[in-house]
């Protein structure tokens, strides 16, 4: 994924050939969200229909230095995810178990932190820059 913005955003939208002003909307965007989606089906359809050949992907979310990061879970399942590594400066992060709350992390250094689901074993990285 790309760095992200923060703040104010907004989009103009107008109707083609009508005399009427273009309308703008404006919305804050306060943090970049982090969603789950389960790998757990590929247990389901080993079990029905043997092995599969399923590759974990792993996700990076880069974002500016300050910039909140807020994890959530998009399907029902549970998540905690934990710091494995920080960069220097930075401190660790550990979340509760997500069952729809969500779980809010601000880098506060540039660096990179790799981190991984307790559930599921996925990891990920995280980077401020």
């Amino acid at each position: 994924m790309e760095p992200y913005d923060v703040g104010l955003i907004s989009a103009t939208a107008r109707v083609e050939g009508t005399q009427v002003s273009p309308v703008t909307f404006t919305a804050e965007a306060t943090a970049v969200i982090v969603e789950f989606r389960s790998p757990r089906y590929y247990g389901y359809y080993a079990a029905f229909y043997g092995p599969c050949r399923c590759t974990r992907t792993v996700n990076t979310v880069t974002v500016p230095v300050g910039t909140p990061v807020e994890w959530k879970p998009s399907d029902g399942e549970p998540y905690a995810v934990t710091a494995t590594s920080i960069p220097p400066g930075g401190i660790a992060f550990e979340s509760e178990t997500l069952r729809g709350n969500r779980f809010r992390f601000v880098p506060s250094v540039v660096g990179r932190w790799e981190y991984r689901d307790a559930f599921s074993g996925l990891t990920a990285t995280l980077i401020a820059r």
